[in-house]
């Protein structure tokens, strides 16, 4: 991708929005999916 490219500039404000959504929900699914490989860990032993 180009950056400073003027669609980049103009949905700028909406792309981090979006991207800090994402890091939140990207960021609790990957917790979930390790707690989920500790159980998993857990009884398997």
């Amino acid at each position: 991708m180009k950056r400073g490219s003027p669609v980049n500039v103009a949905t700028k404000g909406i792309k981090t929005k979006a991207a800090e959504l994402l890091g939140v929900t990207g960021d609790s699914l990957k917790y979930r999916i390790e707690q989920l490989g500790m159980e998993q860990k857990k009884s398997a032993f």
